[in-house]
């Protein structure tokens, strides 16, 4: 059972990982939390921009609060396949190979980066590993 879900796991980075060239995709979880006046916003992601780098990070913004809207606990957040966007600049030769440190103060954010299919490429091992324990 261990072995599928790997398996499932390894998919599905696969997927994000061979259309992280040419689309964005993102998985993740929001919270909005109202503090008096203003509402912080926070966001946790798995972030395929688009340029063959997953980025996996955080940040929080502090917005006014809008009485007419409604804020969520926790909401799952996605986007699949779309058109690529808000793609961070390459500053080096390793941002061109997918390896990424951003650290940002306006606003907030920490993302770290690595080549798009790794994760698929080391689930694969895993779950090779796991075959051979049976």
């Amino acid at each position: 059972m261990v072995r599928f879900f790997v398996a499932l796991i390894a998919l599905m980075f696969l997927v994000f990982g061979l259309s992280s060239y040419t689309h964005y995709s993102t998985l993740g979880i929001d919270n909005e939390e109202v503090q008096g006046n203003k509402v912080l916003y926070r966001y946790y992601r798995l972030w395929w921009p688009g340029n063959g780098a997953l980025l996996i990070g955080h940040g929080e913004t502090l917005k006014p609060y809008q009485p007419q809207q409604h804020y969520d606990l926790i909401d799952p957040a996605s986007t699949f396949f779309e058109k690529p966007h808000k793609q961070p600049n390459p500053h080096s030769f390793w941002n061109r190979l997918g390896f990424w440190w951003i650290h940002e103060s306006q606003p907030q954010q920490q993302w770290i980066g690595l080549p798009a299919l790794l994760p698929a490429l080391l689930l694969g091992v895993l779950w090779l590993g796991l075959k051979h324990k049976t």
